[in-house]
């Protein structure tokens, strides 16, 4: 399944996507994250730190999403975005400016840089619990509002 434009587009703006041959994103730009695991019964908060470059510089972005895994990925009209697409993908998504997705869409820096944050609230849901998280940065061109690149996912896991 692909992204939905409308969602993309609810998240960034509307616009043409980049067509052509798929992508490697293991080469292009690359997101980290601080920690690897959060507990449900304490919370807490996972800082990402996408480093795009500076040939990325002022270009757009999002973060995505996946509770499915990152194989096959998301083709997006040339460009393999490493999450599946699937119900969290759409929370993330439609969720953009909540307090749990801080920084979830904005601008990457001159250098290409970018900190945005998953906020994990306490929660006594045990069905979570176990699961694994996938998020990865989608970058767009400003100006030719293309889809550029994807980074590579970035995995937390729900302990209890």
């Amino acid at each position: 399944m692909k992204f939905p434009l409308a969602l993309l587009g609810a998240a960034l703006f509307a616009g043409a996507f980049v067509t052509g041959d798929v992508l490697d994103v293991a080469a292009g730009p690359g997101m980290e994250g601080d920690v690897q695991s959060l507990s449900a019964s304490t919370g807490g908060e996972q800082l990402f730190a996408i480093d795009a470059g500076p040939a990325y510089g002022g270009f757009r972005y999002i973060v995505a999403g996946s509770s499915s895994g990152i194989f096959p990925g998301t083709l997006q009209n040339g460009l393999r975005v490493p999450l599946n697409y699937d119900a969290y993908t759409e929370t993330v998504l439609t969720g953009m400016g909540r307090p749990a997705y801080v920084k979830f869409s904005g601008y990457l820096d001159s250098l290409g840089r970018a900190q945005p944050s998953l906020k994990l609230p306490v929660t006594s849901d045990t069905d979570l619990i176990g699961t694994v998280y996938y998020h990865a940065a989608i970058l767009i061109d400003p100006k030719t509002r293309e889809l550029a690149a994807a980074t590579n996912p970035v995995e937390l896991l729900l302990l209890p």
